[in-house]
């Protein structure tokens, strides 16, 4: 629903963080998936995740790569408590 919005806001930084194509379009494939929440809340946790695992895979810190299914649930695990206060703060502030 909102993935692709989701993704868009990460583009940028996907690309700063991969320089391999392939590394970027996997990470892209990855933000693609189910995000049913407000597409500015959540990123600065998953872009955190992203920027930890392109970190140790490119100084070869094998064992300290965060797996890519621990930040798509992350993120759909905060989906609902984001929505919530995403809905409160952007609705109440207008």
């Amino acid at each position: 629903m909102l993935a692709p919005s989701f993704l868009f806001g990460m583009m940028l930084a996907l690309k700063k963080l991969y320089k391999d194509k392939a590394m970027r379009a996997e990470a892209y494939q990855r933000h693609l998936m189910f995000f049913n929440t407000q597409a500015c809340w959540g990123g600065g946790i998953a872009i955190s995740m992203e920027e930890a695992r392109a970190k140790a895979l490119a100084e070869g810190r094998v064992d300290e790569v965060i797996d890519t299914t621990m930040i798509n649930n992350t993120k759909v695990g905060l989906m609902g408590p984001l929505a919530g206060i995403g809905d409160a703060i952007d609705s109440g502030t207008v």
